[in-house]
């Protein structure tokens, strides 16, 4: 069993509830939840079909900040580029990035196929931790 207390403040003060909940119900998912997250370092915008005929750019994730120091800086990723692949496959959005990034761990190295001036490029990326 595993438990889980939470409190809930009332208006005459504090009830104490808790939860038990069998630990099959969560053996799965322990690894997920133990894992560290890993970041690349960009802020970005996901280029729908619609995006990209308006703005004459290919459907991917655009890359509108890069963090210094991070991953994505390291790898020679800038504002502009346009994410069409991640670890081999291609990608629509940030949350097509983040489930391929999951099966990582911190220290692999992926390769980031962008487009940058109507150019292809693949770059290496090192993944990191938060």
């Amino acid at each position: 069993m595993i438990g889980i207390n939470t409190a809930k403040i009332g208006q005459s003060g504090v009830e104490g509830i808790g939860f038990a909940i069998p630990i099959n119900a969560v053996k799965a998912k322990i690894n997920e939840l133990s894992k560290p997250l890993l970041k690349i370092g960009i802020m970005g915008i996901d280029i729908t079909k619609e995006l990209s005929s308006q703005y004459n750019l290919p459907i991917g994730v655009y890359i509108k900040q890069v963090q210094s120091f991070s991953p994505a800086e390291k790898a020679g990723l800038q504002p502009g580029d346009v994410i069409v692949k991640f670890a081999g496959e291609k990608i629509k959005s940030i949350e097509d990035i983040n489930k391929i990034k999951a099966k990582y761990n911190a220290g692999d190295v992926v390769n980031v196929e962008i487009v940058r001036d109507k150019k292809t490029k693949v770059m290496s990326l090192k993944l990191d931790e938060y």
